[in-house]
């Protein structure tokens, strides 16, 4: 069965939120309905997925920036692929489509952060033509 990628919708939920605990950010489907909610048709936003069938195997969500310090610019915030069907091409297919997103939105850059820790993920970039250009460190303050 062949590969499609399209908007991804709520009836996709369940699917996405595997692939998310395999990486490490277990979500519930309830909050992940409500975040998905909150997002979904707000202007900047795009979120995908990798259907084969009604099977998922993969997602994106890419949006715009625009900030004071730097040009706007598309900004991967999530890119899973289900560990079973990794090295198939569903990323690639991915994030060509979120690449094509942002250049019809006239956005010049699009930019991807990536835990340190994820070295295969780093090569996956980088086969893509990214190029890394600061590492950095993430802070958090969980407030009440």
């Amino acid at each position: 069965m062949s590969m499609v990628i399209r908007q991804m919708a709520a009836s996709d939920l369940p699917a996405v939120t595997a692939p998310c605990e395999q990486l490490g950010y277990p979500t519930s489907l309830e909050e992940l309905t409500q975040r998905f909610a909150r997002l979904n048709g707000r202007r900047g936003e795009y979120m995908l997925v990798a259907a084969h069938g009604d099977s998922v195997s993969g997602w994106i969500h890419v949006r715009r920036v625009d900030a004071l310090e730097s040009e706007p610019h598309a900004e991967v915030w999530g890119l899973v692929v289900d560990d079973q069907l990794r090295s198939r091409g569903v990323g690639r297919a991915l994030l060509e489509t979120a690449e094509r997103w942002a250049a019809a939105q006239a956005l010049p850059l699009i930019r991807i952060r990536s835990n340190v820790v994820r070295e295969e993920a780093h090569a996956f970039y980088t086969r893509a033509g990214y190029s890394i250009v600061k590492r950095q460190s993430g802070f958090d303050k969980r407030l009440g």
